[in-house]
């Protein structure tokens, strides 16, 4: 535990009314376990104050002191004692005094009428930002981000892009897709400081990182990433590919349709059936052409109508007239040998209609209002009422 003051310099430095402060943070903690000796181990809970508490309550005096109108050797003092126990905080997660800290702080150098005061602020402030401080703070928020994300996600914030390379590091420890949600959302504040550095990273022989990468890319990036991004349509792992080629439809790049129109016709199924997800996913018009002929028209398998669904929804995501004569088609099948599912398909169907103009899905309006299913009736009922937007 950082001491705020030297044992030799105590009595005779320390105001009454801090002593006081001081003295009573010590006696609570001992009342408190006291109290509570039948169910922790006095020494266990005290070390625990120590360690924790207690800093945190010294650095919330301190810092309340330095917000008075104290003399500049005062201030430069408790400035010194304040800081010393700063990287403590982190050990201990006190993100919100942290933060408190930095923004006092901040607030000093600027406000504060004094000049030395002003200048042993700027001096303090100075830990925040010291090499051994940035290691310590990401640290920190890797240890206390799952408990404590909102706080750690604030106070890493407000230190800066200077964390970017630093947490882009930390999102390499995380094989889940996009990682953790706090770092994830942390890293695309930091907007164009986050994507100048992951576009370096491009090239990790990690496939997972190199995904991630791209995923954040494509939320916080814009169209000048592109260039470095497409040589990744030639690496070795589809997955990537097909992330890389999500990046190019997401910021519209001209190539992007006729890439994705090659995928939906390659032969492997998995990259035809991810690329057609691609298609609705950017509403991509000009492959509807390529869509339509993937239409499962004879039933041979029940896992036909899944590979329909699937294609009805992506149809729906565009929203292309061309559509509706296959999709009028399908409603108006009739027997199968797998009817729940052929009844599942056209329950879908009907949901899909939504972004369809309206004069165009009239007929299947009129096919949805005879039909037996009260889902689907109900649906062409909405459709009917809809009124276009302008």
């Amino acid at each position: 535990m950082a001491k705020l003051f030297d044992r030799e310099k105590y009595e005779g430095y320390v105001e009454k009314e801090y002593d006081d402060i001081l003295k009573s943070v010590s006696g609570r903690a001992e009342t408190m376990a006291a109290t509570a000796k039948d169910r922790f181990f006095a020494e266990t809970y005290l070390k625990d104050l120590d360690d924790q508490h207690l800093d945190f309550q010294i650095g919330r005096a301190v810092l309340a002191f330095m917000e008075e109108n104290i003399d500049e050797e005062d201030y430069r003092e408790f400035s010194k004692k304040l800081i010393a126990i700063v990287p403590d905080m982190l050990t201990s997660g006190h993100f919100p005094l942290l933060l408190d800290t930095l923004q006092t702080l901040r607030w000093h150098l600027s406000d504060k009428k004094g000049e030395g005061i002003r200048a042993a602020a700027a001096e303090a402030l100075k830990v925040f930002w010291d090499p051994a401080f940035i290691d310590k703070s990401l640290d920190a928020f890797n240890t206390w981000s799952r408990t404590r994300a909102k706080d750690s996600q604030a106070f890493m914030l407000a230190l800066g892009p200077i964390l970017v390379p630093g947490l882009l590091e930390i999102y390499s420890y995380d094989a889940a897709p996009g990682g953790r949600r706090v770092l994830f959302d942390l890293l695309c504040t930091f907007g164009k400081d986050t994507v100048a550095e992951a576009v370096k990273r491009l090239q990790d022989p990690r496939v997972y990182y190199v995904r991630n990468l791209l995923m954040l890319i494509r939320r916080a990036g814009t169209s000048d990433v592109i260039a470095a991004v497409k040589p990744l349509l030639q690496h070795v792992d589809p997955k990537v590919r097909m992330d890389a080629l999500a990046v190019l439809l997401r910021f519209k790049d001209p190539s992007a349709a006729g890439i994705l129109r090659q995928e939906i016709n390659s032969r492997d199924p998995d990259v035809s059936s991810t690329a057609v997800l691609l298609a609705g996913q950017f509403r991509v018009a000009e492959v509807v052409g390529d869509i339509l002929p993937l239409i499962k028209r004879t039933i041979l398998f029940e896992t036909d109508y899944d590979v329909n669904e699937e294609i009805i929804r992506v149809l729906g995501e565009i929203g292309d007239v061309r559509a509706v004569p296959d999709l009028e088609k399908l409603a108006k099948a009739g027997w199968s040998l797998y009817r729940k599912s052929h009844a599942r398909m056209k329950v879908t169907l009907f949901e899909s209609l939504g972004r369809y103009p309206k004069e165009s899905i009239a007929e299947l309006v009129k096919i949805g209002e005879r039909s037996d299913d009260d889902k689907i009736r109900m649906l062409c009922r909405k459709l009917g009422e809809r009124k276009e937007s302008k």
